[in-house]
């Protein structure tokens, strides 16, 4: 079932990790995509210049899926993936009201939306569906088991299973076509760790030769799928008419415990870092639980659309380990470039000012910077000048004759005080001119 050419995409959450990977998979596919995303984890380089984005292909709105709706005709949209919603275990336990309310009511209004326009809706669950039952592998009509309503530990997992229970009645009661794909742990390219996903995580830790801290004893079992991986197979079963009104395990079924992925994490960055085991009832509070064992039974999927996961857990580390060093470079490089950028840029302001005014003074420097900045600067604070011996020690003056041999005077914009060498961040002022100038001792 092919979106018809003349309507768009609808992609929720677009901006997240999952969500961000699909866009570009149906941008590279010709689709034109709108995405709304209110930005709660998801990340706005995530859609920053993705392939195929060119000639209007990809709108983006930010703001909740209920904020941003009514400005939608429903008559354009062709197609919904509802991806939004509260992801993370660290999330959920600290901000459980924002968890239901954001997977219950958000898929909720997708749901009268996507019914509205009479579009295919795709809805992301998660194994976390499955609760804390014993069985193993999870198949997709097994029984589930939860905790009780006092440990908002399992408010996530009820939420995405009211999800899937209001959208599966949808397509029970109007007819709307529903999919719904039950993620297990996905990992790749973009994944951070900021809410407690583990991979980004353990990379991160052992980058910085921090230890990497293991929840528990560290045998939980766990199957990690590339999100690249993901991202193809999801198309198909929303387009796939036989796939309507089921549900899907999707993720990889090759095992790992979490002991031995902070291993492999560590060995491949020839890391030093230790491994240490932190407690649930520390890393999470009182009360949380964790399943010992959470596999996938993929049989279902494979028979639907013939898809397999096929890009290993070591290329997907060797992915996030690769971009967590290029993160760390480009940072550096950045922080350097910025040094130097305004280094130079002090360096031909005192330049320029100096061939007017040999030894200028405080009010000298007031009508110098006016002249040569390259924008307007609304107030120049004169008292805040520092001066730099030679020996690195500075002191305040009130004017530039009190200075000893170099003379550095900063002048700052809107208040905000720079370093006395003038390195300072440039985004933090709206302008900075530093004169430098040294007087030879006679």
């Amino acid at each position: 079932m092919a979106v018809p050419d003349d309507r768009r995409t609808l992609v929720t959450g677009g901006a997240g990790f999952i969500g961000s990977h699909l866009v570009r998979r149906l941008l590279d596919a010709g689709r034109r995509v709108v995405v709304i995303d209110d930005l709660s984890t998801g990340r706005r380089e995530n859609l920053a210049g993705p392939a195929g984005a060119g000639d209007g292909a990809l709108d983006v709105a930010w703001g909740t899926v209920s904020e941003r709706l009514p400005d939608l005709d429903p008559a354009s949209i062709g197609a919904v993936y509802h991806l939004a919603a509260a992801v993370g275990v660290r999330l959920v336990v600290e901000r459980p009201v924002e968890t239901i309310e954001t997977n219950v009511l958000e898929t909720s209004a997708v749901l009268r939306f996507a019914a509205a326009a009479g579009a295919p809706l795709f809805l992301a669950s998660t194994s976390e569906i499955y609760g804390k039952s014993e069985r193993t592998p999870f198949a997709e009509d097994d029984d589930v088991v939860y905790g009780p309503t006092t440990l908002h530990r399992w408010s996530y997992a009820c939420s995405k299973a009211i999800d899937e229970f209001l959208a599966l009645a949808w397509h029970r009661e109007h007819g709307l076509p529903v999919v719904v794909g039950r993620f297990f742990n996905t990992v790749g390219p973009g994944q951070v760790g900021r809410w407690g996903m583990v991979l980004p995580r353990f990379v991160a830790a052992a980058a910085a030769g921090r230890p990497l801290e293991v929840h528990g004893d560290g045998d939980q079992v766990r199957c990690f799928c590339d999100v690249r991986d993901v991202v193809r197979v999801v198309p198909r079963l929303l387009e796939d008419l036989a796939c309507h009104g089921r549900v899907f395990n999707v993720g990889h079924d090759e095992p790992v415990t979490i002991r031995q992925l902070a291993e492999r994490v560590r060995d491949r960055l020839g890391s030093s870092s230790e491994i240490v085991h932190v407690p649930y009832e520390e890393a999470f509070g009182a009360g949380f639980e964790d399943l010992r064992a959470r596999i996938p039974d993929l049989t279902r999927v494979r028979e639907a659309t013939g898809w397999h996961a096929e890009i290993p857990l070591d290329d997907s580390t060797s992915t996030a380990i690769q971009r967590t060093e290029f993160r760390r470079e480009r940072r550096r490089l950045t922080n350097v470039s910025r040094r130097r950028a305004v280094a130079d840029a002090a360096r031909r302001t005192a330049q320029h000012c100096l061939q007017m005014v040999p030894s200028p003074g405080p009010e000298d420097v007031r009508h110098l910077v006016r002249a040569s900045c390259p924008v307007p600067v609304p107030r120049i604070n004169q008292q805040r000048m520092g001066i730099e011996d030679g020996h690195g020690n500075s002191k305040r003056c009130t004017s530039v004759a009190e200075a000893g041999c170099r003379v550095c005077v900063c002048v700052c914009v809107c208040g905000v005080q720079p370093h006395l060498t003038g390195l300072a961040h440039p985004g933090e002022v709206w302008m900075l001119a530093v004169v430098c100038h040294r007087r030879e001792e006679k």
